[in-house]
């Protein structure tokens, strides 16, 4: 029974190793993508994807599929945020299928401080 429990421990490992391995070349996944946006501003860590029909929906972001990776805009907004946020700031990167990331435009509205005050 011990043996068997190892084999197929073993195979698991192999399978999380071999799921996880990004061959130099190859393509970023979405989630490792968006990883690498998240990683950039600490702001963006809870940030969630969007949903047109969420109710207040302070942060969130949309990736797209481009021809050399992803693209990925995400968005926070601030003051009054059940009416759909008064204030907003959106940032967009791309990210390439080698993994680099480029920050391609920031827009919108001054990003408050901390105490709210921008």
């Amino acid at each position: 029974m011990t043996l068997i429990r190892l084999l197929v421990a073993v195979v698991l490992l192999g399978l999380v190793v071999a799921c996880s391995f990004t061959p130099a070349g190859s393509s970023v996944t979405a989630a490792a993508a968006l990883d690498l946006v998240r990683g950039q501003d600490p702001l963006f860590t809870g940030v969630m994807a969007h949903n047109p029909e969420a109710i207040g929906q302070v942060g969130w972001f949309e990736q797209t599929e481009t021809e050399d990776g992803w693209e990925i805009v995400i968005r926070i907004g601030w003051e009054d945020c059940p009416a759909g946020c008064i204030s907003e700031h959106r940032w967009t990167y791309t990210v390439t299928a080698a993994g680099e990331v480029t920050l391609v435009e920031e827009s919108g509205d001054p990003l408050p401080t901390d105490t709210g005050v921008r």
